[in-house]
């Protein structure tokens, strides 16, 4: 496993020799770099999912998709309802417009809110 952090590099490797007693080795790369990082938030309303995709180190937002969905139609009055498969679907299509809007910056995502 390798964890990478602005001030360098932690390499952390486990052995486990035949005898079952298992050792850790952490070694550190004192060597200063930056690593990029995106992020995305989805937000889902009653409306419509909405998703972004934010650079950790400067705030902006790179990449940006919306669906909307209605409410199912032909309910008795005064009732109101969403088909839930309406929600994954919308979320499922705004992450692979924004991934798809990052190009080759997609493999920098690092995590997902929801």
């Amino acid at each position: 496993m390798i964890l990478q952090f602005a001030a360098g590099t932690v390499r952390i490797k486990y052995f486990v020799p035949r005898d079952g007693n298992a050792e850790v080795v952490i070694m550190k790369s004192t060597h200063l770099f930056l690593l990029s990082m995106i992020f995305l938030g989805v937000d889902s309303g009653t409306q419509s999912t909405k998703t972004i995709a934010l650079d950790a180190e400067s705030g902006a937002v790179l990449a940006s998709a919306q669906q909307s969905y209605d409410f199912i139609p032909g309910l008795p009055q005064g009732h109101l309802e969403q088909n839930p498969s309406d929600w994954v679907d919308a979320m499922l299509k705004t992450i692979a417009a924004c991934l798809e809007q990052l190009g080759k910056r997609k493999s920098e995502v690092r995590g997902i809110g929801v």
